[in-house]
């Protein structure tokens, strides 16, 4: 059975020709509301390219990430999606409403770095339901009403206004350092080339050479880094750009799976399906 597409109360997105500031960006913001999730396995995770700050607004559900960390979710919490860090979250039966915000740049690189938000402590609660909630709006459109359709919004307002909301965030407890500092250099550097030239074959053992490590070290010790092999890490950041393209362009399934390495359009429908849930025309009708 084909799954719905989830309702979505608004959603905006950067425009391709939007001018950003080098300091950061917003890309992409919405309120969706989402059906219970279908079930996963840990294998299953997904990583991001980017930072998403998603925050609960009504129902249950349950966040995990390859890290080890498992946690309950409800109204008032926040979840810190790092990139390149394999995770799973979603709603509990009965579904859920989340707002989510996706971003990037070396503003909140140093606030990752800094430890404000990352895999330490990827859930927070921020509390008060519709304050927060007309916030995230805020940070989106300038004001917790609704926008003037004509109205650009200002991406450095954005991103100075997102800023401030992070800030008024509780503390990370202090704790452990983040995983992903103590990572070898050379499992860094492998997800950094798993995610270059998607479209393009590559050679693992070759990739592991590379690295200085023999081909068993590479694949182990990348899983229990990432939570996944490093051919699903790939196949995850390709199927992670497929959904940026369907977003962003006019290209057709047959162009998407012809940049991207795929056999033929039904191959790359197929593995579109497995790790996003549903097909790439089904995708598209959503947005």
């Amino acid at each position: 059975m084909a799954r719905t597409p989830d309702p979505i109360a608004w959603f905006w997105q950067l425009s391709a020709t939007a001018a950003t500031p080098s300091i950061g960006r917003l890309t992409q913001a919405a309120t969706v509301q989402q059906p219970q999730a279908r079930p996963v396995a840990d294998q299953d995770f997904r990583v991001f390219g980017s930072y998403a700050m998603v925050y609960i607004q009504a129902g249950h559900g349950r966040y995990r990430d390859a890290n080890g960390t498992r946690q309950a979710l409800g109204p008032g919490d926040v979840v810190f999606v790092s990139p390149r860090l394999g995770h799973r979250y979603g709603p509990n039966e009965g579904g859920w409403v989340q707002t989510y915000l996706v971003f990037d740049g070396p503003v909140f690189d140093h606030w990752h770095r800094d430890g404000w938000f990352g895999p330490r402590q990827p859930v927070r609660h921020a509390g008060d339901t519709p304050r927060w909630s007309a916030a995230l709006r805020e940070v989106v459109f300038g004001t917790a009403g609704s926008p003037a359709p004509e109205v650009e919004p200002d991406p450095l307002g954005q991103i100075v206004r997102l800023q401030a909301l992070l800030a008024k965030l509780p503390r990370p407890k202090e704790g452990q350092a983040p995983r992903t500092q103590l990572l070898p250099e050379w499992a860094t550097e492998a997800a950094r080339r798993l995610g270059d030239q998607l479209g393009q074959p590559l050679d693992m053992e070759a990739l592991a050479h590379s690295l200085h490590v023999s081909y068993t070290t590479f694949r182990r010790g990348f899983t229990q880094a990432y939570g996944m092999p490093p051919a699903r890490y790939r196949a995850a950041r390709t199927l992670d750009h497929a959904r940026e393209l369907i977003r962003t362009t006019r290209l057709t399934d047959q162009q998407i799976a012809h940049r991207l390495g795929f056999s033929d359009p039904q191959h790359f429908s197929k593995r579109f399906k497995q790790l996003v849930g549903r097909t790439p025309s089904q995708f598209r009708a959503s947005l």
